[in-house]
């Protein structure tokens, strides 16, 4: 990912930072308006709200909690140690972590019901859009209103992206097919660049893999 030239950070409750990392949920509720436009860390806090009841709001959002384990899988990310054996929990429950990024589009006051179900009335609604979730939770304490990430954590939620040394192209870090973009091997070139070369019938051909 690029890092953005200017980003804020947003804590957000579990499980309405669930619902917004997993695409259900668009509108944030907020006491007051912002004139702020632009990149949005996700941030959820370091409790979640035992009286929301996903379910009022959205039956997918809710079947898809159940399927990531429920209320009972939320986990604090500033106490979770990585191992290989055991897989990470799932990000978009954690708590004390930044889950996902989004672009902060808009603003209005709550009129005539409008952004059901999940805008609420006699609330500014902050609208979200573009919402990417991290593949990796980075734990973070949280803060109030709209705040200030530091390089630090930038860094971790937009990883520098590494590029084919031929192609130009970005590795995927998804692509696990034979010919894609993955990396080959630890060189700087990905699997498509090297295929392609190593398949020339050119007796004499020299290029800057085989080089």
């Amino acid at each position: 990912m690029t890092t953005p030239a200017i980003a804020r950070g947003l804590t957000i409750k579990q499980p309405w930072a669930f619902a917004i990392a997993e695409g259900f949920k668009t509108i944030e509720n907020r006491s007051r308006r912002t004139n702020y436009r632009g990149t949005l860390l996700i941030h959820a806090g370091r409790v979640h709200d035992d009286s929301v009841s996903v379910v009022r709001y959205s039956r997918d959002a809710a079947i898809r909690l159940t399927e990531l384990g429920g209320r009972s899988n939320f986990w604090d990310a500033r106490e979770h140690l990585p191992s290989r054996i055991v897989p990470p929990p799932p990000t978009s429950l954690a708590l004390s972590a930044v889950i996902a990024t989004a672009q902060l589009t808009g603003c209005h006051e709550a009129v005539d019901g409008c952004c059901a179900p999940w805008g609420f009335p006699d609330q500014w609604h902050w609208e979200l859009g573009d919402v990417q979730p991290l593949q990796r939770a980075v734990a973070k304490a949280g803060a109030l209103g709209l705040w200030k990430p530091d390089a630090d954590l930038l860094d971790a939620v937009f990883p520098a992206v590494e590029a084919c040394g031929k192609c130009k192209q970005p590795f995927d870090p998804a692509d696990t097919a034979f010919d894609g973009r993955a990396r080959y091997h630890l060189t700087p070139y990905c699997r498509g660049c090297v295929d392609r070369c190593h398949d020339t019938e050119i007796a004499d051909h020299r290029c800057v893999i085989c080089a």
